[in-house]
């Protein structure tokens, strides 16, 4: 029995944790090891017999104290993970475990005590975490850069431009370029609840092909509990972390449908509103299918960042077109009330004038004279007026500068035959020979429509070719055109598409914008340009699956070097004109075809045009006005502009498209910025504005009467 004490004695005090033994009524020390000894800094004499608050703080003892009292009451073992201890060498970090020792009668005598000191682990595995800690902020932070990173692209994206469409194009690729594989973002029109776009962008052409036709073919079920319909009704995101197994199977009841999902091949989606005050105004769909991490709450929130970002960029786009259609709306307000307030002052004035001329009274006279005088400071007031309050909008300047034809078509040339070559296509330009080296026009614009023209048909020209010829001709007129005929063994535009051709924003079928992109507004601008320039923009002739042909023309002058001169023999010289000299006038100096809805209007101009010697003719319509121009014999005709049924300018266009060259002289009352020029570029030859000036009027005829003898 001594020797078996002797042997546990031995271990107890060899053991190199802390072991300690208190007797179970007063909580004193009744033992300690050696290992004891040496953690706490006191010798076993010091310790013996003593309680906690010999040696501890009092909150730190009254808490071993307590522990103690728990075991012994419970008569159970207590472990205690970490527990902090005043040592004379600091605070020390023990793992204990506390054991109740019965007698024979089954009632506690001591409490052992086992303590291992964990203070250095701990202090390692406190580095270590904050290691691991300071790794997990660097990576948060990493992320919080990237995050901060694509949504500052997101919104350089989104506030580049004004062009819906356009804009949410480009911000879905950009999305699956650095978020998501896919992203389809669903906009709904302001009146009322119906798709008014949808742009769908993934790295796989082939699937956005599809998922544009799948959208089509499957319209959103606005009664469904899941998807686009759920969330546009709520106002709620919806994350689908994973596909689970017969997840579209419960939530798609379509087949059809169904399928359509299933090869999409998204196994992780993520939908977020698009909202601006409170008014949810779109959807925007996010699914991974080739990135094996799922979307979690981190991405749902950056998600949110960004619809919020792009609902914003879309209130934007809408109002810069509401505001573009207010500054249309005024411009057309102000036209027409420059119309409508020139027209009857100027036949006030221009009958005012015809009785001043008149036998009168010298107090007549002064009358009269008092009234026209009035009349023109009322005209000048409301000059004023309407030039302060003019707006400029929807128009594209122009200007002409002398430029060098070959080295403008060798730029096109060059710019545009890598096209071309990476498509394996022929790219030909022929110059005829006898073209000028040096023009007058706007080269940039001239450039732009070439641009346009020509990568068109390389763009829609799978095989075969794409040739230029350029060649210059003479007008009736003598105006000088030069035409650009552009031939391609393209896809072709069928009879039904051709209407849609011209339009802005339209292709001429949606299948050409998803296989070839573009937003349909090249051709629409090039016609614009074009006809800015004396010229247009046709399509000469086109065969589905065949090529196409397009014939542009622009008004173009030679330089005065190049001008030839000719002798101008039938020119008289201007003969003085004297009140009584315009009565006296033959007819042969020309007959007049006067077109204007007012009657005041066309009476008061029938006497001006008769008092310069010319015989005179009137028509209230548009429609008269061809009518009478191509079965009667007029020398000019002085069109108004703003007249009901047909206005001057399709008039003019009707005429010119039959090829009627006699000259037309806008007669008008829209006399705002840009109202002339808009009228010769439109076929007038000329342009007198309202009230009439007599001495313009009588100048006007006379340069486009000349040639009558």
């Amino acid at each position: 029995m001594t020797q078996s004490t002797g042997f546990l004695d031995s271990v107890i005090e060899n053991i190199p944790d802390m072991v300690f033994v208190k007797d179970a009524k007063t909580l004193r020390f009744v033992r300690f090891n050696r290992a004891g000894e040496e953690m706490l800094g006191y010798s076993r004499k010091d310790l013996l017999g003593k309680g906690d608050f010999d040696f501890f703080p009092r909150e730190q003892a009254e808490y071993f104290v307590q522990k103690d009292r728990d075991v012994l009451a419970n008569r159970r073992v207590v472990d205690i993970p970490e527990e902090p201890i005043s040592t004379k060498y600091g605070i020390r970090y023990l793992h204990t475990k506390k054991i109740p020792v019965y007698g024979k009668d089954g009632q506690p005598l001591y409490l052992l005590g086992i303590s291992e000191d964990i203070t250095e682990r701990k202090a390692i595995e406190s580095e270590r975490f904050s290691l691991v800690q300071e790794q997990l902020a660097r990576s948060e932070a990493e992320k919080t850069a990237e995050r901060l990173q694509f949504l500052a692209e997101s919104s350089a994206v989104l506030s580049a431009g004004l062009d819906l469409v356009a804009t949410l194009e480009s911000f879905a690729k950009l999305v699956t370029a650095n978020f998501a594989d896919w992203c389809e973002v669903v906009l709904l029109a302001e009146s009322d609840k119906r798709i008014e776009h949808f742009v769908i962008a993934n790295a796989d052409p082939e699937k956005v092909d599809w998922a544009k036709k799948a959208r089509e073919a499957f319209q959103i079920d606005w009664d469904s509990d899941y998807g686009t319909a759920k969330v546009i009704r709520t106002g709620r995101p919806e994350l689908v972390t994973h596909f689970k197994r017969g997840y579209l199977d419960d939530k798609v009841t379509d087949l059809g449908r169904r399928e359509a999902v299933r090869l999409l091949g998204l196994h992780s989606v993520m939908l977020v509103p698009m909202t601006y005050q409170n008014r949810v105004i779109g959807v925007i769909t996010l699914g991974r299918s080739d990135n094996p991490i799922e979307f979690n709450e981190f991405d749902l929130a950056l998600a949110g960042d960004l619809s919020r970002r792009a609902a914003l960029a879309v209130e934007n786009a809408r109002l810069f077109r509401q505001a573009q259609e207010a500054s249309k709306a005024k411009s057309a307000f102000l036209a027409n009330m420059s119309h409508e307030i020139r027209t009857p002052l100027g036949a006030m004035l221009g009958f005012g004038d015809l009785l001043h001329e008149s036998e009168l009274s010298p107090l007549q006279k002064k009358y009269v004279s008092t009234i026209m005088k009035n009349g023109r400071q009322l005209l000048r007031i409301v000059d004023e007026i309407l030039d302060l309050a003019k707006v400029e909008s929807d128009r594209i300047a122009v200007e002409e500068v002398e430029f060098s034809l070959s080295t403008l078509l060798e730029e096109v040339f060059s710019l545009l035959e890598v096209q071309a070559r990476d498509k394996a296509l022929a790219f030909r330009v022929n110059m005829a020979e006898d073209l000028p080296e040096r023009l007058v026009t706007d080269p940039s614009r001239l450039r732009q429509i070439l641009i346009n023209v020509i990568g068109n048909a390389i763009k829609f020209t799978k095989e075969g070719h794409v040739e230029v010829e350029v060649e210059m001709h003479l007008q009736p007129d003598g105006k000088r055109q030069l035409e650009i005929h552009v031939n391609d063994t393209g896809i072709g535009i069928s009879k039904s598409q051709r209407e849609k051709l011209f339009q802005p924003f339209v292709q001429a079928e949606s299948s050409t914008a998803r296989r070839f992109g573009g937003t349909g507004l090249g051709l629409s601008l090039s016609r614009r340009m074009a006809r800015l320039l004396g010229g247009d923009v046709v399509l000469g002739e086109s065969d589905p699956q065949h090529g196409s042909k397009f014939v542009v023309t622009i008004g173009v002058r030679l330089p005065k070097a190049q001008i030839v001169p000719q002798a101008i023999l039938r020119e008289e010289p201007p003969r003085p004109e004297t009140p009584e000299a315009s009565f006296v006038k033959s007819v042969s100096h020309g007959k007049v075809l006067i077109v204007d809805d007012a009657a005041d209007n066309r009476t008061l101009i029938h006497h001006y045009v008769a008092r310069l010697g010319y015989e005179a003719d009137t028509a209230e319509t548009g429609r008269d006005a061809v009518y009478k121009a191509l079965n009667g014999d007029y020398d000019v005709i002085l069109m108004d502009v703003q007249m009901p049924e047909m206005d001057g300018f399709e008039a003019v266009h009707q005429l010119r498209a039959q090829d009627y060259s006699k000259p037309i002289v806008a007669l008008t009352a829209h006399t705002m910025k840009g109202d002339r020029e808009r009228c010769l570029q439109s076929g007038f030859d000329d342009f007198l504005g309202k009230p009439v000036d007599r001495d313009l009027l009588r100048r006007s005829l006379e340069r486009h009467t000349t040639h009558i003898t």
